[in-house]
C-alpha cells in the first residue's frame, strides 16, 4: 500500500502534537513526583536511615552515588512497614540504583551502611513515580520518533517526486 505524502504529513504532525503533549504532561509529572535529594556522611561502620512515606501501586527508586572515600563497600535496603527487607543490595564506588513497585502503603525506611574502614560522603535520591507517567514518557518518546518518520517520509517522497517531474521536462 501506497502511503500519499499529504497523508504522511498529517499523521506525522498529529503523532508529533501527541507526543509533544504527552511528554510534557510525564515530564512535569515525573519532575513534581521526586521525594528528595540528599547529602550525608556515613560513618565508618554506622548505618544511616530515612523514613518516607510510599504509596502502594506507584514505582519505588532509591539511587545512591559515593561522593568520597570511593573505595568502602556500602549496603542499601529499604524496609516495608511490616518490618520486611527489600531491594538489598551491596555496591562499592560506582554506587546503585534499585526500583520496584511497593506492595503496601506506608512509612518505609531508606537504609544504608558503610561496611568500609572510613567515613564516606553520599547522595541519596529516593522517589516514587506512576507507572502512567512512566509509560507516558516511553510513549511520548515513541509517538515523536513515529511522527519524524512519518514527516521525513513525506518530505523525501515530495522531493523524489520534484526532481522525477523536472528531469521530465530536460
Amino acid at each position: 500500500m501506497y502511503l500519499i505524502p499529504e497523508r504522511a504529513i498529517k499523521i506525522g504532525l498529529v503523532l508529533t502534537v501527541v507526543s509533544v503533549l504527552l511528554l510534557g504532561y510525564s515530564s512535569i509529572g515525573i519532575y513534581s513526583s521526586m521525594s528528595s535529594f540528599e547529602n550525608r556522611d556515613v560513618a565508618a561502620q554506622n548505618e544511616n536511615s530515612t523514613p518516607i512515606n510510599v504509596t502502594s501501586g506507584l514505582l519505588i527508586t532509591y539511587t545512591v552515588s559515593i561522593k568520597t572515600n570511593q573505595s568502602n563497600r556500602f549496603t542499601a535496603w529499604l524496609t516495608e512497614p511490616s518490618g520486611v527487607k527489600v531491594l538489598e543490595s551491596n555496591f562499592t564506588s560506582s554506587g546503585i540504583s534499585k526500583s520496584m513497585v511497593a506492595p503496601i502503603t506506608g512509612k518505609w525506611i531508606f537504609h544504608v551502611k558503610n561496611d568500609g574502614n572510613n567515613s564516606s560522603q553520599i547522595r541519596i535520591h529516593i522517589g516514587q513515580t506512576s507507572f502512567y507517567l512512566e509509560a507516558g514518557l516511553y510513549g511520548g518518546i515513541t509517538m515523536l520518533i513515529l511522527g519524524l518518520v512519518f514527516l521525513g517520509y513525506s518530505f523525501n517522497v515530495q522531493r523524489r517526486e520534484t526532481i522525477r517531474k523536472s528531469e521530465r521536462y530536460r
